[in-house]
């Protein structure tokens, strides 16, 4: 008996003609009813690459929430766009034109990036189309389009006429690997495998005393040592100033809350800069600044060569971690390597390239953001959180924000500041016109 159904169910034919039918009715416009309305703010995917499962699954929760909120007769605002400029965007363009944004005029590799991210735009648009996500293809956007970067630029105008924007040379977060600064948020935490080394100072007046750290290549930026005010092995110490082995520095020793009695010796580096607590020690008693990193990860030690300063020179231009390895290797032959132990511990990285973070001094753009931390705090209270256990999350991230956020990057594809300034010292910014914007 002949089947009614001899052929095959032809689904794509059926997608592509439900999907332009509903297209051309516009079944899922934003109608702007005031008293009805329901806003997503949909996070636009980056051009990094090709899209996944796990992008599909994602997107897909957001778009069951769309519909259920329809069915309930709300107007739902459900845009759709595409994160095409930047770090992941440049990183992909690389990959497949293979040519560094280094080693070509940026003009070209601009041009590249505008291909190759307007090819993947149409691409993702064709699998959302194809899942049938409920989308208002009516208001799509790209974030390296003119109209988005005319709104940046505004919104970037208006906050620094509030005086809510700065520029400073400050500390901030670098990544070595893709040469940018970064903001906060793009850090993680990796557990990682490295030495906790004991190492032998002494004090001016000839006390020997010992400091743990993990980071005995940045003893060339020591600038003090500190310990807890209550731990009664260094009290005698406080005022007194130490040497640093092998490079001779003169350091203050000092005391503050900070240290950790039980943790390595009690007494510790205060390097500028190996980490945070760093930082903070750095502003707190005004110490002096050697930076010793260069922006490309490798140490920068040609103002701290001597002639007679034969590990400088071994030293200067090499990697970090090489670094490391030879002065333990130095200290080990001068019998002022106490103890070497194996450790696992948490190292702060860069989201995007996975390399560990260094904190640099450089000259960026800041949004405040630590003067306002109890005004957020009080906003987030004010949302309902679904699990509530996230109200907690983003509370304690508040918390800890101790410094201002970060947000220029030196990126070759992406939104330029509206400033001109000089590269001499306090000459004036200039700010272009609202009228003027887009500028490059």
């Amino acid at each position: 008996m002949q089947s009614l159904f001899s052929n095959k169910y032809k689904f794509k034919d059926t997608e592509e003609k439900l999907n332009t039918y509903w297209d051309k009715i516009k079944l899922y416009k934003w109608k702007n009813l005031q008293d009805k309305q329901f806003i997503i703010d949909t996070p636009p995917p980056t051009i990094s690459g090709q899209l996944h499962i796990g992008h599909v699954f994602s997107y897909c929760h957001t778009d069951f929430i769309a519909r259920y909120q329809r069915m309930l007769g709300k107007d739902v605002l459900y845009p759709i766009g595409f994160d095409d400029n930047g770090l992941p965007t440049e990183r992909l363009v690389e990959k497949i034109k293979k040519v560094r944004a280094t080693d070509i005029d940026r003009k070209e590799f601009k041009a590249l990036c505008n291909e190759v991210s307007a090819k993947f735009r149409m691409e993702f648009k064709i699998l959302f189309q194809s899942l049938g996500i409920s989308y208002d293809w009516d208001l799509e956007y790209h974030t390296i389009s003119e109209e988005i970067q005319k709104l940046s630029q505004m919104s970037f105008i208006a906050l620094y006429n509030m005086g809510k924007i700065y520029r400073k040379l400050q500390p901030i977060f670098w990544d070595c690997a893709d040469r940018t600064a970064i903001a906060r948020v793009e850090v993680e935490e990796k557990e990682m495998s490295s030495f906790m080394s004991t190492i032998a100072f002494s004090t001016e007046a000839g006390e020997l005393i010992n400091i743990a750290t993990t980071r005995p290549e940045l003893m060339p930026a020591c600038v003090a040592l500190f310990f807890n005010p209550l731990d009664i092995r260094y009290q005698h110490l406080q005022g007194q100033y130490a040497i640093v082995p092998i490079f001779g520095n003169k350091v203050p020793i000092l005391s503050d809350e900070q240290v950790k009695i039980d943790k390595g010796t009690g007494l510790v580096m205060c390097c500028t800069f190996g980490d945070e607590l760093d930082v903070y020690w750095w502003n707190k008693h005004n110490l002096n600044t050697q930076i010793i990193i260069s922006k490309s990860g490798t140490l920068d030690l040609k103002h701290n060569i001597a002639e007679t300063d034969t590990l400088s020179g071994k030293l200067h231009g090499v990697s970090i971690v090489e670094a490391r390895k030879l002065v333990l290797e130095t200290l080990s032959k001068c019998n002022l390597l106490i103890k070497k132990e194996e450790i696992l511990h948490n190292v702060k990285c860069a989201e995007r390239s996975g390399m560990p973070i260094e904190i640099l001094l450089s000259n960026q753009w800041f949004i405040k953001v630590v003067e306002i931390k109890d005004e957020l705090l009080e906003q987030v209270r004010k949302i309902n959180w679904y699990p509530q256990s996230m109200r907690k999350q983003i509370e304690m991230w508040i918390d800890g924000l101790n410094w201002d956020w970060c947000i220029s990057r030196q990126r070759y594809f992406g939104i330029p500041f509206p400033v001109w300034y000089s590269k001499r010292d306090n000459e004036e910014i200039i700010i272009p016109d609202v009228n003027e914007l887009p500028i490059d």
